[in-house]
């Protein structure tokens, strides 16, 4: 079983774009002011390491590089490339409807 955050550690190597960045910082927040917890706060010192874990996740996200916004030529080859495939997977299931072979 791996770590569920390994993909998050993974991720710090590349970076993320900032609204990511902003999103988690969010989700932290609220998780960390949240009465509900993987550990519950009975016992203070001891219960609040979820919440300094995930402090420690969201430092680890702000001190890796900041992706840049996709603009120009960039955003127009992503939003090109996902017509062609939503137009290939209309097509896929237009035939898989009609009970034809897809090639």
């Amino acid at each position: 079983m791996s770590n569920p955050f390994s993909k998050v550690f993974e991720q710090c190597k590349v970076g993320f774009p900032l609204w990511q960045k902003w999103l988690m910082t969010g989700a932290v927040a609220i998780y960390v002011a949240s009465p509900v917890d993987a550990l519950p706060d009975v016992i203070p010192p001891i219960t609040w390491a979820d919440d300094l874990f995930m402090v420690y996740v969201l430092v680890r996200v702000w001190r890796s590089p900041t992706l840049p916004r996709l603009v120009g030529d960039c955003a127009a080859s992503v939003s090109r490339i996902g017509r062609v495939l939503r137009e290939h997977a209309n097509e896929f299931a237009q035939g898989f409807k009609e009970g034809r072979s897809v090639k």
